[in-house]
């Protein structure tokens, strides 16, 4: 049992200074072209260096349903069949 406990108060004493550890929030300025590729599909696309097709376009219109979940932002709601 002493080989036990002493398992366990290292492995609280390891999560104890896990938890203390700090991380610094930086700062990160978003270049435009991105929150312009983050809202317009075709911009998005062309960026990739492909247009997209129409039937994708189509799609992408179906999917931003403006509701959101704890797993999916702007793209949840009830399923839909796109084909």
């Amino acid at each position: 049992m002493a080989g036990s406990s002493i398992s366990q108060a290292k492995m609280r004493s390891a999560k104890a200074a896990a938890k203390a550890i700090v991380k610094k929030q930086i700062e990160v300025e978003v270049p435009p072209h991105v929150i312009k590729a983050r809202d317009n599909f075709a911009y998005f696309c062309e960026l990739m260096g492909k247009k997209p097709a129409r039937h994708m376009r189509d799609w992408h219109k179906v999917f931003l349903t403006g509701q959101s979940n704890e797993h999916l932002l702007d793209i949840a709601g009830p399923n839909t069949c796109l084909l």
